[in-house]
């Protein structure tokens, strides 16, 4: 889905992102603040049959800051997701490959379930 955001700005594409996966995927996509952690990722999104994604937006070419990447390595170490995105165009692009991997999964799942019966 091609679509170009009419005002520029971190907080634009927050919720551009978050009506595209609410309305087209029926996911969710919900602020987080955690007290005293700070660098802790903007947002979690939950997409059905999709792993969880731990998701910093950034104004475009933003890199993260020191406490962002240390957050951003601590969930890779740990086996999450982490995104940072600064743009429409990479952000559906990446929610589509999550979304074809959560079906392959899902179908993995759902033939190994009949291949046993």
């Amino acid at each position: 889905m091609k679509r170009k955001l009419t005002v520029a700005g971190e907080s634009k594409l927050e919720n551009e992102c978050r009506d595209y996966v609410e309305h087209g995927l029926q996911g969710k996509i919900v602020k987080t603040t955690i007290v005293g952690q700070n660098g802790w990722p903007d947002r979690i999104m939950a997409i059905p049959q999709c792993p969880v994604v731990f998701i910093e937006f950034k104004d475009k070419g933003k890199k993260l800051r020191k406490n962002q990447d240390r957050w951003r390595r601590w969930l890779h170490n740990n086996g999450f997701e982490h995104w940072s995105i600064d743009d429409w165009d990479t952000f559906v692009r990446m929610v589509e490959e999550l979304v074809e991997y959560g079906r392959t999964e899902e179908k993995r799942k759902r033939d190994g379930d009949l291949n046993s019966m």
